[in-house]
């Protein structure tokens, strides 16, 4: 998932009560490029993502939060 980080939240606050921006499942590869149909990303906005592996619907394992900003 990828979400906005919005003033006063850290990046595990933000992925766990927003709203993703960009939620892509069944992903093979290991690189996906941000889809042209996804909402634009803003100059000096946070951002913040993280990814789930999934085993018969259920989550088996979550990455790390990671966060940035496009500039």
């Amino acid at each position: 998932d990828l979400v906005e980080i919005f003033s006063g939240q850290s990046a595990a606050d933000a992925i766990q009560q927003n709203l993703p921006l960009l939620h892509q499942a069944n992903i093979i590869p290991t690189s996906l490029l941000y889809p042209a149909s996804a909402p634009a990303l803003e100059f000096d906005k946070r951002y913040a993502w993280r990814i789930s592996a999934n085993s018969n619907g259920a989550v088996v394992s979550r990455s790390d939060i990671w966060d940035f900003t496009v500039k």
